[in-house]
């Protein structure tokens, strides 16, 4: 394992030993938690050389990528996501009504719409 440490300019204070963020007013600051005030940051980052590309035995499928959409070998199992996928079903005719692109938009009421609110996580 490698290390690498350099003085750096605090990030959170950006070098003031200050900090006004969303609780401070715009004329008021509190001294810096990251920095203690000081301005200057000790950064440490550990590290493995590459020495060349592993192997994982276990990945079966390959993507070229992941699109915000569940991906994986067989048949894909939803159930579980915080409770939303349960709360759908619990909606007129079920979860795939209201999937954004299905071709059955007769139910979009309910549940795709406080989800797009935000009222369901």
């Amino acid at each position: 394992m490698k290390k690498i440490e350099m003085l750096i300019e605090c990030p959170q204070c950006k070098g003031t030993g200050v900090y006004s963020g969303l609780a401070e007013s715009k004329d008021t600051a509190v001294i810096c938690s990251h920095c203690k005030g000081t301005g200057k940051y000790n950064y440490t980052y550990n590290y493995k050389e590459f020495t060349g590309r592993k192997k994982n035995n276990s990945i079966k499928r390959v993507y070229k990528k992941g699109s915000n959409y569940k991906i994986g070998t067989g048949k894909i199992n939803f159930t579980g996501i915080d409770g939303f996928i349960d709360r759908c079903n619990s909606f007129n005719d079920g979860w795939l009504n209201f999937i954004p692109g299905c071709k059955n938009k007769k139910n979009m009421c309910g549940c795709w719409k406080l989800f797009e609110k935000g009222k369901i996580i």
